[in-house]
């Protein structure tokens, strides 16, 4: 066998056992903040598929429990957040009088606009995006990770919603 079939094999043995270890209690942990099963289930999936896709990145965690409850608590607080930003979308849509199928269709569609436009930029700019809107890293921890300055960071975040409102002003005014 290869060494580097060897690593990977111990490599998935103890993403295997992390996982059974770990699962049912960040489940349980998860459901306390969201108070619905899938939810809960989905930001605990979500969380062991980063830990798995970094896996390569020779991150050093010193303390695994520590790291993927705290890892669980900011994925339900993104959902959370997530599911926030649509309701307001939808109440809006509401109030103008819409019926719910054609206001979930125009809060598709202008998610898609808004994907679209992050898809749109270049890779660095969406990374660092991604990385505060989806992973709610600081400024500071991005920079960190990234090995650049805070002040390119919050460049970049400004210039990616500048784009993002100039879309969905238009999106709004067709």
């Amino acid at each position: 066998m290869e060494p580097d079939n060897a690593i990977n094999l111990s490599q998935n043995e103890l993403f295997a056992k992390i996982y059974s270890d770990y699962f049912h209690r960040l489940c349980a942990f998860a459901f306390k903040m969201t108070k619905n099963r899938q939810e809960a289930e989905d930001a605990v999936h979500d969380v062991f598929l980063k830990l798995w896709e970094d896996r390569r990145a020779k991150i050093v965690i010193s303390c695994i429990r520590s790291y993927l409850f705290k890892s669980v608590y900011t994925e339900c607080i993104r959902l959370y957040r997530q599911k926030k930003v649509h309701e307001k979308y939808l109440e809006c849509f509401k109030s103008a009088g819409e019926s719910d199928l054609l206001l979930e269709l125009m809060y598709r569609e202008m998610t898609g606009k808004m994907q679209q436009v992050i898809e749109n930029m270049p890779q660095r700019c969406r990374q660092i995006y991604r990385m505060s809107r989806e992973e709610n890293l600081t400024h500071e921890e991005i920079a960190q990770k990234l090995s650049i300055s805070v002040h390119t960071v919050r460049a970049q975040i400004k210039t990616v919603l500048k784009r993002i409102r100039q879309k969905m002003k238009e999106f709004v005014e067709n």
